[in-house]
């Protein structure tokens, strides 16, 4: 993957956290698992839990915003479940490669 592919999933991933702030809908997770699993076949485990986080975190804010229960919760979905299996592998890794 060139610079240029991971330069625009993150402007992707901006735009979903932006849009998710102005709509009804929550940030859409394909972009941010994409861009994590190109940092975690480079190895940077860092940004790689830099942008689980931040999937994790605009979907968060934006149920927080929320004035009533919405009828469906992303957070159960396989989408958002797989980011957070990516999160919790990424900082093992993170972790291992620090010792």
């Amino acid at each position: 993957m060139n610079k240029m592919d991971l330069d625009y999933m993150r402007r992707r991933c901006d735009i979903e956290i932006t849009q998710s702030k102005l709509s009804p809908t929550p940030p859409d997770p394909l972009f941010f698992e994409q861009i994590s699993i190109q940092f975690h076949r480079q190895k940077d485990f860092k940004q790689e839990i830099l942008y689980c986080e931040r999937y994790l975190g605009s979907v968060q804010a934006f149920y927080d915003r929320q004035l009533i229960e919405p009828e469906v919760d992303v957070r159960n979905s396989a989408g958002y479940k797989a980011i957070v299996r990516r999160l919790k592998q990424a900082k093992d890794l993170f972790h291992a490669c620090a010792v």
